[in-house]
Formats: C-alpha cells, sequence, structure tokens
C-alpha cells in the first residue's frame, strides 16, 4: 500500500515545489518608489497641466471622477470650476502607509466642467498646484 502512494505524494511535492505551496502574494514585501523632499508631489510645476501618472479622470465619463496618486502624507484637494461659472471644492483623505491611490467622485457632469485645479500637500516633497483641462470644456 505504501508503494501506492510513493508516486502522488512526489508528485504532490513537485507541484508545490513549482507553485510555491504555502506562500501568497499578500505576504511578499513590494518596493514602492518613494519622491524626495526636493521633488514635486504633483511632478509638474505650478500651474501647469497634471501630469496623468498623478492626477487623472476617465475621459467621456458621464460624471468627473479624479483619481489621485501619491504616497504616506500626502493629501490632495480639487477646485472645480463649470461652464456656468459655480464652484465645487473637495478633498481626498490624507494618505496612510497602505493608500498609493484614491477617487474623488465629485458628482459633476463630465460635459458641464471648464477646468481642474488640484492643489497636493505632503508630508515629503514640494506643494504645488496643476490644472486638469478636459477635452469637453
Amino acid at each position: 500500500m505504501t508503494r501506492h502512494l510513493i508516486g502522488p505524494v512526489v508528485a504532490l511535492i513537485a507541484v508545490c515545489a513549482l507553485a510555491s505551496c504555502g506562500t501568497d502574494d499578500a505576504d511578499q514585501t513590494y518596493s514602492v518608489p518613494t519622491r524626495s523632499a526636493d521633488d514635486r508631489i504633483l511632478a509638474v510645476d505650478d500651474g501647469a497641466e497634471c501630469d496623468r501618472a498623478v492626477v487623472e479622470y476617465t475621459e467621456y465619463n458621464f460624471r468627473l471622477d479624479l483619481v489621485v496618486h501619491g504616497q504616506e502624507g500626502d493629501w490632495f484637494r480639487y477646485e472645480i470650476t463649470s461652464k456656468d461659472g459655480t464652484v465645487q471644492n473637495g478633498a481626498s483623505p490624507v494618505f496612510d502607509a497602505d493608500t498609493r491611490s484614491t477617487t474623488m467622485a465629485t458628482g459633476i457632469e463630465t460635459s458641464a466642467v471648464e477646468h481642474v485645479t488640484v492643489t497636493a500637500e505632503g508630508t515629503v516633497g514640494v506643494p504645488g498646484q496643476c490644472t486638469l483641462t478636459l477635452p469637453s470644456a
């Protein structure tokens, strides 16, 4: 009887070795790039068009959702100027150690937006502002 189990046990060991049995990606440590104190949080000069790697939105989405990417200690605010001249403000929570991005649902119809100004502050890096110009503007 023992002889009949040797083949399946060897096969199971081989499969586990190849598939890394017992490990989970959640247990892995990933290196996240961090910015230095001299780097701009928004990655662009003040007033420039926002870098889509830091501030993005889905083009042609009915409602404007802003997605911001940062690191621990970052905090983002937005000011949306609509085509009718109204202004709406909002902000992200302060990023914690586990946060690398967050979505800020504005509730505003994308087609009504004239432009968006995004301000970023953080514990590391140079604060600043950038502008999003939407194709519908």
